[in-house]
């Protein structure tokens, strides 16, 4: 039996994405799946549906579980046939979605997409590029407003530097033997590229390991690569975008991560990024060590921001006695984490050292700003 998790925020495009995999799921894993369906609760976004604040993680915690219990029977009278599982967590939203579905051994993640405002194009965008990062399992995005559909083109978008090829790709080979789809490689290059033989070849041996009998592969010239895959794939009218993540150096992991981060914002369907599941916890790499333990800081990052929005709107005027030493720990960890050079091994314990002092200053100087009224 499959585990397919499931993560919400109550909102209606995220419902649209619990839809999908609902949908999807059972066809692509007809032997039986299990849903996990997961709310992580921790700050009350400005804007969202949690508009209030609480004065006690509790009464957070008791709503979110009643609501969840309350979606729970709700998606039962659609899919009354579906074994579906709920649970509720306190933390940061990416860390605590990539770490819950790590504990549940999810084998697929689907996590739904949404650009409504500035602030939602911010926070969420960034916490959906985060989880497709840290994931070690395939990571399915789905837009906002994306109703189910039988997958009949699928589009992969790759630059043919792919570690464990063979088991990246096999779980492509679920939409492969289900839906029969016609499949297409694409590689952007530069003008610079002029022999694609090697990587002609290279395309030849991911459909040969598919076991897919409708391909083809294209090669585009062009510099600008998310709006070469965005264009490229209206015009071919794909039902599936398939990325893969690799870890090659903190350069190419930080390009990589933009690029996503653009195709989420720009993309209109379930855009699907696979990893490589070869070592996990400590077993990882040291350099896929470094750059999980970063994203998870930028995650924690991204969420003190939102603390000081709230600070902010709650306490007025009183809160500038109080904004000011945590802005300026809040900017220089920005900037400590932008971009973020190669960290040496045994360099590695002083800053993870010094980076989580200066979030606990960071933390401490926001704790104290919903008592300040």
């Amino acid at each position: 039996m499959k585990t397919v998790f499931l993560p919400t925020d109550f909102s209606e495009a995220s419902k649209q994405g619990l839809h999908y995999g609902l949908a999807l799921a059972p066809t692509l894993f007809p032997n039986g799946v299990r849903f996990v369906l997961f709310h992580v609760y921790h700050l009350n976004i400005p804007g969202g549906e949690f508009e209030h604040v609480y004065a006690d993680d509790n009464i957070q915690k008791e709503e979110s579980e009643a609501r969840i219990q309350e979606l729970l029977e709700e998606l039962k009278a659609l899919y009354p046939d579906l074994q579906i599982e709920t649970k509720v967590a306190y933390g940061y939203a990416s860390n605590a979605i990539v770490e819950q579905s790590e504990k549940e051994k999810a084998d697929l993640l689907i996590i739904a997409s949404k650009h409504r405002t500035t602030f939602d194009r911010i926070m969420q965008g960034s916490n959906t590029r985060r989880i497709a990062y840290q994931s070690n399992c395939p990571v399915l995005i789905v837009p906002e407003e994306c109703g189910y559909q039988k997958i009949e083109k699928v589009l992969f978008a790759t630059d043919f530097q792919i570690d464990n090829l063979q088991e990246q790709i096999s779980f492509l080979k679920y939409f492969v033997k289900v839906y029969d789809p016609e499949i297409k490689t694409l590689h952007l290059h530069g003008k610079d590229e002029t022999d694609l033989s090697v990587k002609a070849a290279q395309s030849e041996k991911i459909f040969d390991l598919l076991g897919s009998k409708k391909y083809s592969h294209f090669f585009l010239e062009h510099e600008a690569v998310a709006k070469g895959i965005t264009d490229f794939t209206e015009g071919y009218q794909a039902d599936l975008l398939v990325l893969t993540h690799h870890d090659r150096g903190m350069v190419e992991s930080v390009f990589h991560r933009s690029l996503t981060k653009q195709l989420i914002d720009k993309i209109n369907i379930p855009l699907l990024i696979l990893h490589s599941n070869a070592g996990k916890g400590e077993d990882l790499p040291f350099d896929k060590k470094v750059h999980s333990q970063l994203e998870k800081w930028r995650g924690e990052l991204d969420e003190l921001r939102v603390q000081a929005h709230l600070g902010k709107k709650l306490a007025g005027e009183k809160w500038d006695t109080q904004k000011d030493a945590a802005q300026k720990q809040l900017d220089s960890l920005k900037e400590r984490l932008k971009g973020t050079p190669e960290i040496a091994e045994d360099k590695w314990d002083n800053f993870k050292s010094e980076i989580g002092a200066a979030f606990q200053h960071v933390k401490k100087a926001f704790a104290g700003s919903k008592e300040l009224e």
